[in-house]
């Protein structure tokens, strides 16, 4: 999946990375509600996989799975990730999980509800191949949620960045608003709703660097609200997160 996988059962992606970051995993649970509307909940059956590619430390997983429950949907809550540690540590939190340390494809995953959404929380960005995923993704699961930071922007792009990203957080792609929804366009998925996220505009987000935090920060969060398309793509650290569902054509 990744360029390197022994960053991640190594203890390297663990030094650099030791909350791996699960501090953000209540934004990013709350987000995935916003786009799950209402009509989407309704189609459901009264029982789903919910599988969490590249799933850390659980938490997300947690989260969306309660979300469900309090909607009157049983979940069968999954979480895949390369990091044996990780995955202990899920476990722990999550004992209602089933967790696999290991890379998910159609071979390792058997449906075993009426309907299964995979979870793709910013995990494109880490995998050499992110196609041959998503259609194996496609081939296995009813719809997917995914969310992925849109890091081929012109601030990224006029300092250099994304050498940093690579060497700290491991991504190893990276993506505009564009290059993103090509993707999921060629591996046969239609998007069926789609919203961006902006890490700066939660209050469980801050910025490492003062100045940053005091100047960039809010800056950020003042353009987002008014002109979410032009800070994803001028002044960055956004995402686009997308609801998923295979082409029926293909």
């Amino acid at each position: 999946m990744s360029k390197d996988k022994s960053m991640y059962n190594s203890g390297d992606y663990a030094l650099k990375n030791p909350g791996w970051h699960k501090e953000d995993a209540k934004w990013k649970a709350d987000k995935i509600i916003t786009l799950i509307r209402a009509d989407f909940i309704k189609q459901l059956a009264p029982e789903v996989d919910l599988i969490d590619i590249g799933c850390g430390t659980g938490e997300i997983l947690k989260r969306v799975s309660d979300y469900f429950k309090i909607k009157d949907i049983q979940v069968n809550p999954i979480g895949y990730d390369l990091s044996q540690e990780i995955i202990d540590q899920a476990k722990r939190s999550f004992p209602q999980g089933s967790f696999y340390s290991a890379v998910f494809d159609k071979q390792s995953y058997k449906k075993q509800t009426g309907i299964s959404i995979a979870l793709l929380i910013d995990i494109l960005e880490h995998i050499q191949d992110p196609a041959a995923l998503l259609k194996d993704v496609r081939e296995s699961c009813d719809y997917v949620i995914c969310h992925l930071p849109l890091e081929d922007n012109f601030e990224v792009n006029l300092r250099g960045k994304k050498s940093h990203f690579t060497n700290t957080v491991g991504h190893i792609k990276f993506y505009s608003k564009k290059s993103a929804l090509g993707l999921f366009k060629d591996c046969g998925f239609n998007v069926r709703n789609m919203v961006y996220t902006c890490s700066d505009v939660s209050a469980d987000y801050k910025l490492k660097s003062l100045p940053r935090r005091l100047i960039a920060q809010p800056l950020r969060k003042f353009f987002f609200k008014y002109f979410p398309q032009f800070t994803a793509s001028i002044l960055g650290n956004c995402s686009l997160m997308v609801l998923l569902e295979p082409d029926a054509k293909i």
